[in-house]
């Protein structure tokens, strides 16, 4: 009887215990929630127990041995934590933390090229992009990098990010060539000009004709007269100089400045945008030789010098009218 009475405590004790133990583990796994929205790394190759250590330390799961099981349990069916950066939001279980990590649901970074950079600029941009890792290696010039927002992951290497600017770049410069109109027949001349028209306006709109003015210029011999390319080759390819353009500027001599020598520079002086790019294979037609920035943002365009002088001259009296 006594014996009986034994045995039958054991067995309820072991029941208790194992329904405790399941009820924690669901606890663990389904009813807990993450008090905070967290991020963190997992470098590749890092091991599950490491993995569940930290995020128990941050708080995303309650304990790391039942999140270890999780994990083996999920290797049962070929599902693998994924390495990387991950968000973990505030108010998630560690089941739903555990299902973003097998399937990889990682921070996605975005890396925004603004057009008419230099690629010196635009090297330097990605080599301290927060997360991007090793030394860039890939073979670039002025200018075969197109200015875009590019998507990466912490831990992408920053030659993966230029080699794809690359890409996309030869992808929107030979669509561009494939339909080309303009008088320049080489992929190094449209896109010298490409550089220029970027430099020289801000609006879209305005790129064909600008493309179009510097065409006109070099199809009657005329010196292109572009400030951009005089400071680009003033700044040592960083395409920015710290003081206005003086006309002494205008009279150094050097491959670069299109004041004193006609035709196109020797390499481009930034990266053009796909609409620079564009404009310039499929500039506007017409007989305007001069442009000037006006007060609404844009420029005015004229045929000869006279109609440029007073172009100029309307400029500068707005000009001072808004400083009194």
């Amino acid at each position: 009887m006594l014996k009986g009475k034994i045995y039958n405590f054991i067995i309820n004790a072991i029941l208790i215990f194992i329904l405790v133990g399941l009820g924690y583990l669901y606890y663990s796994l389904f009813i807990y929630k993450n008090k905070s929205e967290v991020t963190l790394y997992f470098p590749y190759g890092t091991p599950a127990k490491s993995v569940a250590s930290t995020m128990q330390k941050a708080e995303v799961i309650d304990n790391s041995a039942t999140f270890i099981m999780a994990t083996y349990f999920a290797k049962l069916f070929k599902k693998h934590i994924i390495s990387g950066e991950y968000l973990f939001e505030a108010g998630a279980t560690p089941h739903q933390s555990l299902k973003k990590l097998i399937k990889g649901e990682r921070v996605l970074r975005k890396l925004t090229i603004a057009e008419g950079l230099t690629v010196k600029t635009i090297l330097e941009l990605v080599s301290t992009a927060p997360g991007l890792m090793g030394e860039i290696t890939e073979s670039v010039r002025e200018c075969n990098l197109l200015p875009e927002t590019y998507s990466y992951h912490y831990g992408d290497k920053a030659n993966s990010i230029v080699h794809e600017m690359k890409a996309a770049f030869k992808r929107v410069a030979n669509e561009a060539m494939e339909s080309n109109t303009s008088s320049l027949k080489t992929f190094e001349e449209v896109i010298t000009l490409a550089s220029i028209v970027e430099k020289e306006t801000k609006l879209s709109e305005e790129r064909p004709r600008v493309a179009g003015v510097y065409l006109n210029r070099l199809r009657i011999g005329m010196p292109l007269q572009a400030d951009p390319t005089v400071i680009y080759g003033m700044s040592m390819g960083t395409g920015a100089i710290e003081r206005p353009l003086t006309r002494a500027d205008l009279k150094i001599d050097s491959p670069y400045n299109t004041y004193t020598r006609k035709g196109l520079p020797p390499t481009p002086i930034a990266c053009p945008g796909a609409s620079s790019i564009m404009a310039t294979t499929h500039p506007e037609n017409h007989e305007y030789l001069y442009f000037v920035s006006n007060a609404t943002g844009g420029h005015s365009f004229s045929k000869n010098l006279e109609e440029h002088n007073k172009n100029n001259a309307a400029r500068k009296a707005i000009e001072a009218a808004a400083k009194k």
